[in-house]
């Protein structure tokens, strides 16, 4: 037995057009938060460096951590999230 019901096309490419630049951006800010606290200490590191003091991976963690905790491992994040998330739902 078949169905003569006519299937609506537009809602599904319109939902495509709006799920599409919504999961990239989404996905941009997921790959931002997990990489920068490993890019601020890649930082934190050449800075050490540059002042020839330890730079080892336990010390650059450290430094971070003792000038204001976990959430200064995210310092400056906010700027990346916004060119990271718009840069990516415009492509």
């Amino acid at each position: 037995m078949t169905s003569n019901r006519v299937v609506d096309l537009r809602w599904n490419v319109d939902k495509y057009y709006l799920v599409l630049p919504l999961s990239a951006g989404i996905s941009g800010i997921v790959e931002a938060c997990t990489t920068h606290p490993l890019d601020r200490i890649k930082t934190e590191l050449q800075r050490l460096t540059l002042m020839k003091s330890d730079s080892s991976l336990k010390a650059g963690i450290r430094s971070i951590y003792q000038v204001g905790g976990i959430p200064s491992f995210y310092a400056g994040i906010v700027p990346r999230l916004v060119s990271d998330s718009s840069l990516l739902m415009t492509s």
